[in-house]
């Protein structure tokens, strides 16, 4: 951390105001949690959650609509998926593909998760079954998460479920996380719903390419490639802000790079302001 407290606040108060306009219901979609906030169950919503995120790559619509298209298809809500035979589910999802998972892939992935559900009743008790209190951060748990979905179905290396013990950034994964550990306007905290009580603070930032951008334009990495790597040090920055919430900002700052009505120049001026008077050679990390 620099010792230059004038950015270190102004830095804040800048994402604060940012937080309070924007970290809103109405500036969700077409973000990928926009269906899963269409359940009030947190059953339903974890389990949908679960879907929508490990689809978001690619186009949004596109995303949104192989979301629908699998929800569709198995007709009862996602917290009842574990009814389902695995060859009901097969059937249900043949002819599916978003881009480079076909129906193979999908019924696998949610016949793994349809396990979990009828194994620990939950996805937040699948979760807290792998989670030890003197882990750093979320990704062991993950990572034992990870394992859980895959062991009954027979994806192994796959693209809806990347690898937490790589050096990935895993931002789907913290994404959904973020969804099911947070509450607040945003995040519906699923999780925290059913009872699992990870502290935010545990959580690592979802790196996407608008993410990277500002971070970069506010100095707070010079990393080119959104990498574990630059997770661990954009949330270590934003620690700095917000120690028990790290990933707090992180909605609002995406919105920035993807709502229509909003660029970020003028926020990144605001934050910016007097930035290179402080100290002209080091970038204005906090």
């Amino acid at each position: 951390m620099h010792a230059y407290p004038d950015r270190h606040h102004r830095l804040r108060r800048a994402l604060d105001r940012l937080y309070d306009r924007m970290n809103r219901r109405e500036y969700i979609y077409p973000d990928p949690l926009w269906p899963v906030l269409e359940y009030s169950d947190p059953r339903d919503q974890e389990a949908a959650a679960l879907l929508s995120a490990a689809l978001a790559f690619g186009n949004v619509r596109t995303i949104l609509g192989s979301y629908a298209r699998v929800t569709t298809a198995l007709r009862i809500p996602p917290a009842q998926w574990h009814t389902l035979a695995p060859s009901s589910i097969a059937r249900a999802l043949r002819g599916f593909r978003h881009r480079y998972v076909g129906e193979h892939e999908m019924a696998a992935f949610i016949a793994g998760l349809t396990e979990a559900q009828r194994a620990h009743g939950t996805l937040a008790a699948a979760f807290q079954s792998g989670w030890r209190a003197s882990d750093p951060d979320v990704l062991p748990a993950l990572a034992r998460f990870q394992v859980l979905l895959l062991a009954p179905s027979g994806l192994g290396k796959n693209y809806l479920l990347p690898d937490p013990t790589g050096q990935s950034a895993c931002k789907r994964w913290m994404m959904y996380l973020r969804w099911m550990l947070r509450s607040d306007a945003v995040d519906p905290g699923s999780w925290r719903a059913l009872g699992l009580a990870i502290p935010p603070r545990r959580l690592l930032i979802p790196v996407d390419t608008h993410m990277l951008r500002t971070a970069q334009r506010l100095g707070l990495t010079r990393r080119t490639a959104a990498t574990l790597a630059t997770a661990r040090e954009l949330t270590a920055a934003y620690a700095a802000l917000r120690p028990s919430d790290p990933v707090r900002y992180d909605f609002a700052v995406t919105r920035l790079g993807i709502h229509p009505d909003f660029t970020p120049d003028a926020f990144i001026a605001e934050a910016t302001r007097g930035q290179a008077a402080c100290d002209p050679e080091a970038p204005a990390r906090v």
